[in-house]
């Protein structure tokens, strides 16, 4: 299964180590987990629009910033599921991210 979302600012494919879409009506919300040289990033969107709402030296605490969006998310309703394999790429032409 690919979803095409909104280019959330990555330039290059990258693998999630976790990954979460969130479906309230019609909006839909994603946070990932993505490993970096100096440990890991945790990625929210919502609105088309990503940020980085946490970085840290380990995993652990970087996919305890997802689960608490998570939590907050399931808690006002949203229904949330994890996406098995995830990568994020950019495509240039439509400026569009694919999630596999």
């Amino acid at each position: 299964m690919s979803l095409l979302l909104p280019q959330l600012g990555w330039a290059a494919v990258r693998p999630a180590e976790s990954f979460v879409l969130c479906r309230h009506q019609q909006n839909v919300r994603s946070i990932g987990v993505f490993s970096t040289e100096g440990g890991c990033e945790t990625h929210y969107s919502k609105g088309g629009v990503a940020e980085v709402v946490g970085r840290a030296r380990h995993q652990d605490s970087c996919q305890g910033f997802m689960d608490n969006i998570r939590g907050n998310l399931e808690g006002a309703n949203w229904s949330c599921r994890q996406v098995g394999k995830a990568a994020v790429s950019e495509l240039a032409e439509d400026s569009a991210r694919t999630v596999q």
